[in-house]
């Protein structure tokens, strides 16, 4: 039996708020121990992305997660970017470039995509959270 992505996320809530730092294998087993029920890898990757989108889970760098309350601080993870202009246009860069390469992969059409276009999908998929983060982190310094 399938587990609703509700009650995926609010499993993920419930973990985050125990431990300060989760990776997806913490919320799998989390979700395993707290429910009878099963949950794919993409429901998974939804939910946590849903929470993300909503600050309620923080994404501190690629694939570890805490929760979306102040109670870890970006600071760990960005010290030294400073406040400096140059840090600023970059993070408004990546952030800009960030919202035009969602639109791109959010307007095609991936039943039609050949093998290698598939591979660079997720490819760029990790550049745009990795500018994200970044951009993020030197938002919260400023």
């Amino acid at each position: 039996m399938k587990i609703s992505t509700e009650e995926i996320k609010e499993l993920l809530k419930e973990c985050a708020a125990q431990m300060e730092e989760c990776r997806p294998q913490d919320f799998r087993q989390y979700i395993r121990l707290h429910s009878d029920k099963d949950c794919t890898d993409g429901q998974l990757a939804g939910a946590i992305r849903q929470l993300a989108e909503k600050g309620e889970l923080i994404k501190i760098e690629r694939g570890i997660y805490a929760k979306g309350d102040g109670t870890y601080s970006i600071r760990k993870k960005t010290v030294g970017y400073g406040e400096s202009s140059f840090a600023i246009d970059i993070a408004d860069c990546f952030a800009d470039t960030a919202k035009r390469l969602e639109l791109i992969v959010e307007s095609v059409d991936v039943l039609n995509m050949g093998e290698a276009d598939f591979s660079l999908l997720g490819e760029i998929r990790k550049i745009k959270e990795d500018m994200e983060t970044i951009s993020s982190g030197i938002y919260k310094n400023k």
